[in-house]
Parts: structure tokens; sequence; C-alpha cells
């Protein structure tokens, strides 16, 4: 079997994916288990602590189920779901799974200070700097995702963005640069009505009625410290999303 061997940044979330993609493959997907541990660890180049933890990420979505004796089962009903509400995925990520071709159509990163709700969000002083990093992502060129991003200055390098990379994913951003890595998030859903101004943001016509899904959301390292508050929309109507529970 060809497999490309992966880097170290990001390791279980990388090797998340490439048991993901072997796990659509026929030969795989027909037996209906993972090969074993030592088989994948040399298939991907990965260490076993890597190669487990990414384990423990696709059992906690319940992608796969490990029971002694038989191995480590696909969960095929699960598999084939697309965007799952309860799995984080990148938003490029999440609009290629609703079938359309993502793009970029628009990126700023602004210095900004906390306001009353943010600053209550990261627990910091009102007024202390923020990067506000602003996307409006497309599939097959129209507008489905507008997001913003709030991260404290000061968890940056000097206290500064990186302007080059700021079309980025935030989280890869916020890994290289401050060494920071979410480990989870608590996200608040509301469906709201388009304003005048998302109605232009998402090029609609005015009064069109329609609505989107608001979320608001802090994400928290391993130690339960708030790192970034994000806001974003989704045209619900493009971009339908499913939920596992278990």
């Amino acid at each position: 079997m060809q497999i490309k061997k992966i880097d170290n940044q990001l390791m279980s979330t990388k090797i998340y994916h490439a048991l993901l993609d072997m796990m659509t493959r026929p030969e795989i997907l027909e037996k209906g288990k993972l090969p074993r541990e030592s088989e994948i660890i040399e298939l991907l180049g990965v260490s076993r602590t890597s190669l487990r933890d990414a384990l423990a990420l696709l059992e906690k979505d319940v992608i796969i189920t490990r029971r002694r004796g038989f191995g480590t089962l696909i969960n095929r009903e699960v598999l084939a779901l697309k965007n799952r509400l309860d799995v984080k995925k990148e938003f490029n990520a999440l609009i290629k799974d609703a079938g359309y071709d993502p793009s970029l159509k628009y990126v700023e990163a602004v210095r900004v200070q906390a306001d009353k709700e943010m600053s209550q969000a990261l627990v910091i002083q009102p007024g202390e700097n923020l990067y506000k990093v602003t996307k409006l992502l497309a599939g097959d060129g129209t507008p489905m995702i507008y997001c913003s991003n709030y991260v404290p200055a000061a968890f940056l390098p000097d206290g500064t963005f990186p302007e080059k990379e700021k079309g980025r994913p935030i989280y890869e951003l916020l890994e290289k640069y401050c060494d920071i890595r979410i480990h989870h998030e608590i996200s608040q859903i509301t469906p709201v009505l388009m304003t005048a101004e998302l109605e232009k943001i998402f090029e609609l016509s005015p009064s069109a009625g329609m609505t989107v899904q608001y979320f608001t959301e802090v994400a928290y390292d391993i130690d339960s410290r708030p790192v970034m508050y994000s806001e974003f929309y989704h045209r619900s109507d493009l971009i339908r999303q499913t939920i596992v529970r278990s």
C-alpha cells in the first residue's frame, strides 16, 4: 500500500486525517477495520504515541471502535457522514465536503481593542490589544462563510501578527508562532436573519429574508486558558451539518 509519510507539525491531527483517508480505501473499507498499529506506524512513519493520540481522537468522534480481540473497527455509517457539527473541521474542508470548490475571497488582519464581551471571554482587561483576522470563504465562487478570529496581541512574538501568512488556518498560526495548541472550544449557535451588511458580504439581493447560522466560540488550550474568541456566519442553506451522539 502506497501511503505518504507525514511530518511532525500538528502530528495527531495529520495522522487523524491520514487515517480518515486510509479508511476510505476500498481494500480497508471492505475489511471494516484498520490495519494493526505496527503496520500503520510503518506506513506513516510516525511514533506509537502519536498514532494512539490520533486513534483516541477518532474514537471520540465515533468514527472507530477499538475492541480487544477484534482490532480497530470502522463505523462505516459515521465515516460516510459529511459536515458533522460535533467535529471541528477547517473551513475549506467544510466547504469541500458540502460539494463545492473552496476559495478565499477576502482576508484582513487588523489590530483592535478588546470590548467588554471579548475581555470577559478571554479573561483580559478591556482595551487590551487583539488581532482580528477576518476571512470570507467561498464555494464555487459563492460566499459561504464569513468569520472573525480575535487573538490577544500579547501571545504573538513582539506583539505583531505575521501578515504574510494571514491566509493560513488560524490554528496553524497559533501553533507555529505562539506555541499554542487548541484543546477544546465552547460554541454557541444561533440562527439569525441576514442584515443588510451580511447580505452585502454574502452578495445577496437586499431583503432576501434568508437566515444564517451565527456562531460565537471561545477556544482553550490544554490548561483551560482562553486563547481565542471567534464569531462566524455560515450560509445554512448551502452548508448542512449533522450531529453524532453516543
